[in-house]
This record gives structure tokens, sequence and C-alpha cells, in this order.
């Protein structure tokens, strides 16, 4: 018997390796850098050698490979977990403006359809 098994997420999720440089939302205190993994209009996966505290908020700055680049965008950490030589975790973003929410859909929307060979 065959299973089949559908992802429950509201947005389109888009695989890529960014890099994100990530500050405590409250004081603006630089706290690491790290690597997107994948990204959506509602949040990202992130890799970084430092530990942070779940349920953190953050703000974000990186450049998508489509020379978007954004600032401060806020975003609390609702997942954590450790692999081999990392941590990673699950950002939901939150407080983001409608100019970034159509940048981020974009993106998504057209690195979405490429598929690779």
């Amino acid at each position: 018997m065959s299973e089949n098994i559908f992802e429950k997420r509201k947005h389109i999720r888009v695989s890529n390796i960014v890099s994100v440089d990530i500050y405590n939302y409250f004081s603006g205190k630089y706290i690491c850098s790290g690597y997107i993994t994948d990204i959506c209009v509602g949040g990202m996966r992130l890799e970084s050698n430092e530990y942070m505290n779940g349920e953190d908020d953050v703000l974000l700055k990186f450049f998508l490979p489509n020379g978007n680049y954004f600032d401060n965008l806020k975003g609390k950490i609702i997942r954590t977990g450790k692999e081999s030589f990392t941590f990673f975790y699950g950002v939901q973003f939150s407080e983001v403006s409608l100019k970034d929410k159509l940048r981020l859909w974009f993106y998504a929307k057209r690195m979405g359809k490429i598929t690779l060979p």
C-alpha cells in the first residue's frame, strides 16, 4: 500500500543557500551569521554554528540571489534542532511590510517553477 504524504504549507517554499546576519530584535545587537536553506513568504529555515534560544525575536539581514536585499526583517524562532555540526532554526516572519511580502512571494513563485535537470 502506497502512502501519499502532503505538506501542510501555506506558501511556496524554495530551497537555496543564502548568507544571513542575525540580530536581537530588542537590542539590535549582532548575534551570529548563518545560512538560509529554504525560504517562503511566511518564514525560513536557517542553519548556524551558533546556538540561539527558541522563541527569540530576531532581525534578519540578507540578499536573495535575485538581488533583493532585506534589511531588518523581523522573525520569531519557532523551531530549533541540531544536526551533525550545526544548529537549525525554523523562523516565522512577523510584521512584514507588503513590499517585502510581495518580493518574497515573487521570488518563491519564480524559483519554484525552475526545475533542475
